[in-house]
């Protein structure tokens, strides 16, 4: 248990930063951020830039938090809260038909679909499990700890690199078809 508590750290901790970097690597990133959050119109544009500007931050927050000995279950907690408010804010923009583009890892040409809820669910799953596995006092082996980096760090470039992949695998989803 100790292994998937530090590989699912280490998985969420990899996404959250490359979330983070894509959003705040420059202006024009965080303004497309911006506009992505605009087109799923689930808030009001008032509310718009604080929101950007916390869930950056809070996403840049994560990885520190998972890595920190003793303070990860902040950081799983954060995680498990950031994702679940993300999968809330997908399902209301497909439930009402809003046509957006995912700003999740930078802006895609992708636009918002069942997949991502499927994603951002098999995360929940990996943060929840993370968090409810045994931690020991002390570092895990360093072979298994090696392994569980391998595994986290493969799963991570799937989770970030989704939608590419299911546009190869099942086509790619026009903008005007879910």
């Amino acid at each position: 248990m100790t292994y998937l508590h530090f590989g699912g750290r280490c998985l969420l901790a990899l996404v959250f930063a490359a979330s983070a970097v894509s959003k705040l690597r420059g202006p024009s990133a965080f303004q497309a951020f911006r506009r992505g959050i605009t087109a799923m119109r689930i808030l009001p544009d008032r509310a718009i830039p604080p929101v950007a500007v916390v869930v950056a931050g809070l996403e840049a927050v994560v990885p520190v938090t998972l890595l920190i000995p003793y303070a990860e279950l902040v950081g799983l907690a954060l995680a498990i809260v950031l994702l679940a408010a993300f999968t809330l804010g997908i399902a209301l923009t497909l439930r009402r038909g809003t046509v957006a583009v995912c700003p999740c890892f930078g802006v895609s040409g992708s636009p918002f679909g069942w997949r991502h809820i499927a994603r951002n669910s098999a995360l929940l799953a990996v943060g929840a499990s993370a968090a409810f596995a045994t931690r020991t006092d002390g570092l895990p082996a360093p072979p298994g700890m090696a392994i569980a980096v391998v595994v986290a760090a493969v799963l991570a470039v799937l989770a970030i690199s989704f939608d590419d992949l299911t546009d190869v695998l099942l086509g790619p989803v026009r903008k005007d078809a879910r």
